[in-house]
């Protein structure tokens, strides 16, 4: 879960894949993503090397510090936001057979509530802007008859956050491969390697020592029907976050499952779901009780309608639910947010 200040309780179809969502810190009790990217299989020669697209947008969210039931947070938990990102890629080498480039997601959210007189938290403390550059690899081969996609990626990730809790440095490498058996159907694999290391200052030393290493490996389907139109992704992964500190050490089983389809003419809807279940070890403090924290289950809900109102524009309306469940009131919490985007593509 997030802390906060003076206490210690305290995740294509073309058209969809530049549109950009808002940005927040990649908090471990909010982390509901199994972690490594799923390959696209989709390679193509003889076109533009390069992508550019610009995201403004702005909504609601119920819970920017994601506090728990049971939490030392004085200060309102609902915001306004509003952000802006920049997200592209250019390819060195592309052809039928191989891609070679370079990828960049720059951006920032703002919540729009700050402090009050009588409060000593606020949801602008989360303000929070990244920068994810990386460098990936695909190269398109035959299993038999079969075509078969393979990609190796690096990606950094640095998160800029002015709460105690928020601040990252993240150094991964992912691995994937999708075969395609028929036309419409494809099944996958992905793994990924993730050193972590957080800005946290607190005065117990196992809420410190955050930094982690994280593995995880998975396995997907992918169903297209409709002529394409509607793409239908089932995946399972397993992860493992090994922390320096027992607050965070956890291994997770996860599903999600991923519906993108074209509504009709320019519309299209993204709607994705999961299930995340986490094991932990057990913490116990002067603020926890015994046996703490030793299991966790968090459900994600997210729904996306894209409207091309132009060939470059597209406008997008965004809805996300997060329910988080443990075995103590201490890390349980619900988020909701919502709201409108502009993207413009180049």
């Amino acid at each position: 879960m997030r802390m906060h200040k003076g206490t210690a309780a305290g995740w294509k179809f073309a058209i969809l894949a530049f549109v950009i969502w808002p940005q927040v810190a990649t908090a471990e009790f909010e982390r509901t993503d199994p972690g490594a990217a799923q390959a696209t299989g989709n390679m193509k020669a003889n076109v533009r090397p390069w992508d550019l697209s610009v995201r403004t947008y702005g909504g609601h969210d119920t819970n920017v510090g994601l506090s728990a039931d049971i939490s030392g947070y004085n200060g309102e938990l609902e915001s306004g936001y509003y952000g802006a990102a920049i997200q592209g890629s250019y390819r060195f080498v592309q052809t039928r057979d191989w891609n070679l480039g370079v990828s960049l997601y720059a951006g920032r959210v703002v919540y729009a509530r700050e402090h009050r007189d009588d409060e000593s938290d606020a949801p602008s403390e989360y303000n929070t802007s990244v920068l994810n550059p990386g460098i990936y690899a695909q190269r398109r081969l035959s299993f038999g008859t079969m075509p078969l996609t393979v990609g190796l990626a690096y990606n950094f990730r640095r998160e800029w956050v002015s709460v105690s809790a928020g601040g990252l440095n993240s150094h991964s490498i992912s691995a994937n491969a999708l075969l395609h058996p028929t036309r419409g159907f494809a099944i996958g694999a992905f793994a990924e390697y993730a050193d972590e290391n957080f800005s946290i200052v607190f005065p117990d030393p196992a809420l410190n020592s955050r930094d982690a290493t994280r593995f995880a490996v998975g396995i997907l389907a992918q169903l297209k029907l409709n002529r394409g139109r509607t793409r239908i992704t089932a995946s399972y992964s397993h992860g493992e976050n090994q922390a320096e500190g027992s607050n965070w050490d956890n291994t997770s089983n996860n599903v999600e499952i991923r519906v993108q389809s074209r509504l009709m003419g320019p519309v299209f809807v993204d709607v994705s779901g999961g299930l995340y279940d986490k094991d932990y070890d057990g913490y116990v403090s002067t603020w926890l009780p015994p046996p703490g924290r030793n299991h966790q289950q968090d459900y994600g809900l997210e729904a996306k309608l894209l409207w091309a109102i132009a060939p470059h524009v597209i406008a997008d309306a965004h809805f996300k639910s997060h329910w988080h469940r443990a075995n103590t009131d201490y890390f349980e919490a619900d988020r909701r947010s919502y709201g409108l985007g502009l993207a413009y593509k180049f």
